[in-house]
């Protein structure tokens, strides 16, 4: 097998893929709010109040 040229694509592919993908997710999922921060926002804003 160490002598077919093709076995080493899929990883010499998905390595790089796979780290720039889930980097930029982790990125991307750090802004978002928790549904923890969602419920507490709602139950301020029930009372009248608007929060920024």
């Amino acid at each position: 097998m160490g002598r077919v040229a093709s076995m080493g694509l899929a990883p010499a592919l998905f390595g790089p893929l796979m780290n720039i993908t889930g980097s930029s997710l982790a990125v991307w999922w750090k802004g978002k709010p928790t549904d923890n921060k969602l419920k507490n926002d709602e139950v301020k804003t029930t009372s009248g109040e608007k929060t920024l």
